[in-house]
């Protein structure tokens, strides 16, 4: 298990490994300066999670050196939109032996989003559990309530769909 951290506020210019190999960061987590940081981590993957108006700074900027999915989501984009191809790259990148970087434009809100829901899917844990996992790593999480809401919408799908298996 990820160790928990004493959060300092400089810190949410940073990535934090929020679940073993899935880190979550914000837009300047992936740029020249923190290259060495990402190459120290391991980082393989990187799920970058963005509006169309982030679109310009929000890019692939190494892909020669990692391997890039871009999700287009806002505010109001329906989380359940973009939750099967997220996951899935997420679990096909740890299935690998890789590491993830699940980007946000400030890494607090519709990326943590994605990265709760990933540790909901992955360690079968309800919406509440997954979220405090991640903000005990990464402190500065500003998850909306309407995410919120979607996300115990997951959580009661992933529950149902767990019972109705043999």
């Amino acid at each position: 298990m990820v160790p928990e951290i004493e959060w300092r506020y400089n810190m949410r210019r940073h990535m934090q490994e929020v679940y073993p190999g899935l880190y979550l960061g914000p837009l300047s987590a992936v740029c020249e300066a923190k290259l060495p940081e990402l190459e120290t981590a391991g980082i393989t993957h990187v799920l970058c999670v963005r509006s169309d108006v982030e679109a310009s700074v929000m890019r692939p900027k190494f892909p020669q050196l990692f391997t890039y999915m871009e999700v287009e989501m806002t505010e109001s984009t329906p989380l359940s939109s973009v939750l099967p191809q997220s996951l899935a790259f997420i679990s096909s990148c740890r299935e690998g032996e890789g590491r993830c970087l699940v980007q946000g434009f400030s890494g607090a809100c519709r990326s943590a989003a994605i990265a709760v829901a990933f540790i909901m899917f992955d360690m079968h844990i309800p919406a509440v559990e997954a979220v405090q996992k991640v903000a005990a790593h990464r402190f500065c999480l500003t998850i909306t309530p309407e995410l919120l809401e979607q996300l115990r919408q997951y959580d009661a799908e992933v529950t149902s769909a767990q019972r109705a298996r043999p």
